[in-house]
């Protein structure tokens, strides 16, 4: 339990539309290592994806390509040593 009392196991649920199921379903955040080329330089970076909990097929959710974008740069700005 936390300070507040609550069990780790109430955390929220998550449902998005899958387009796989054709209905909505519960899904799941996972990291995952994707290769990305940037300014024609290839990086492994670790990034977010939503996995249906129904079929394992990854969906779209909203707001995860934005989380996507920010995992890239900042791991790309590591990588490069630039600072903000």
């Amino acid at each position: 339990m936390d300070k507040k009392g609550r069990a780790d196991s109430m955390k929220k649920e998550r449902y998005s539309f899958c387009t796989e199921c054709r209905k909505e379903c519960l899904y799941t955040l996972q990291k995952i290592e994707r290769q990305y080329d940037i300014k024609g330089k290839q990086y492994n970076m670790e990034v977010t994806i939503a996995i249906c909990e129904n079929c394992g097929e990854e969906i779209n959710i909203p707001g995860i390509m934005d989380l996507r974008a920010k995992e890239v740069e900042e791991q790309y700005r590591r990588a490069e040593n630039i600072r903000y």
